[in-house]
């Protein structure tokens, strides 16, 4: 074997593991946006390096987040969120933000606000700006990644929190805001 050939040949299977874990677990490319105790498993279930388990391994990683994201607005989903980081009756609150006089009216409605339903993802958007805690309970991280993975590309910042993000969000929106608007 040549060196150019030896330069290129597929790393040892638990060296690859071990890179894997310490990226997954700071945070870094290509788990910028993973939640480390979901892709351990993937991880240390890997055998080979071979591209097919790989594809197969880490893309059954979605559906799980697609299944979730999915059921906002749906009943589930509501009444799971009424009593999340929210200091108030969420579906009260929505209710009324959405012209609607019940949390019942609102439980009827909501499933009408689906963008997979509306078939809005895969459509063109404006810049959009993703802000929210991995750990938030009113609106899960996985309807975050969904917007990430349709349409126009976006611009995302997660943080290890919980609703709204909490850390500089604030002032992460105001600055991503002057560089858009000026």
């Amino acid at each position: 074997m040549t060196n150019t050939q030896s330069a290129f040949a597929a790393r040892p299977i638990d060296e690859v593991k071990r890179e894997l874990l310490e990226r997954a677990q700071e945070n870094r490319n290509p788990f910028l946006h993973t939640i480390f105790q979901e892709v351990l498993p993937v991880i240390t279930g890997l055998r080979s390096v071979d591209r097919e388990e790989w594809a197969n391994a880490f893309g059954a990683l979605a559906a799980p987040h697609e299944e979730r994201a999915a059921q906002a607005f749906q009943k589930d989903w509501i009444v799971n969120a009424q009593r999340g980081e929210y200091p108030f009756e969420l579906a009260e609150t929505l209710a009324c933000a959405f012209g609607r006089s019940t949390a019942q009216e609102w439980v009827e409605y909501a499933p009408n606000l689906s963008l997979i339903d509306q078939g809005i993802l895969d459509k063109p958007c404006a810049p959009l700006l993703c802000v929210n805690g991995v750990n938030d309970s009113v609106f899960p991280i996985a309807d975050m990644y969904l917007l990430l993975e349709y349409g126009s590309p976006k611009a995302a910042r997660f943080y290890p929190g919980g609703h709204m993000g909490g850390g500089d969000a604030q002032a992460v929106i105001v600055q991503w805001l002057k560089e858009k608007l000026s």
